[in-house]
């Protein structure tokens, strides 16, 4: 299974896929950490499936066409969403100090997200995140 995090900026993807994935003994991709391509992800999940492995991973996944082209034969993926209020999110990038180079970002990344709807299982990305493993956990079934 691959689990994909999603998510804005600030939003979290990548301390909950970590806590995810050390959770579940699992491997753990967090692709803003290398500004991982589309292609470089699908390359990682083709490899973990067919290993029958599985992975966590830390990306974006602001589009529907994204969130398709990621998934498209390869099963299963499942999505999580993290929303948050914008406010949350320009809190968290100023606690990182990128307040003022993410600040564009963010807001061009705001209006491109494409709410995913029931194609993804969307949490509250204000909750702690050891609240958050475990309701990933029960919401897919793990």
């Amino acid at each position: 299974m691959v689990i994909i995090v999603m998510g804005a900026p600030g939003a979290g993807k990548s301390t909950l896929g970590k806590a995810l994935a050390t959770d579940l003994g699992w491997l753990f991709v967090d692709s803003d950490a290398g500004r991982a391509s589309l292609g470089d992800l699908r390359a990682v999940m083709r490899r973990a499936m067919d290993r029958r492995e599985h992975v966590v991973i830390a990306y974006p996944a602001l589009k529907a066409d994204e969130r398709d082209a990621l998934r498209a034969d390869l099963r299963p993926v499942r999505f999580v969403n993290l929303k948050a209020p914008r406010q949350l999110l320009e809190k968290r990038l100023e606690q990182r100090g990128k307040a003022n180079d993410a600040r564009a970002a963010l807001h061009r990344q705001l209006l491109e997200l494409e709410d995913p709807g029931e194609t993804a299982v969307t949490l509250d990305a204000s909750q702690d995140v050891q609240i958050l493993v475990p309701t990933v956990r029960r919401e897919l079934g793990l």
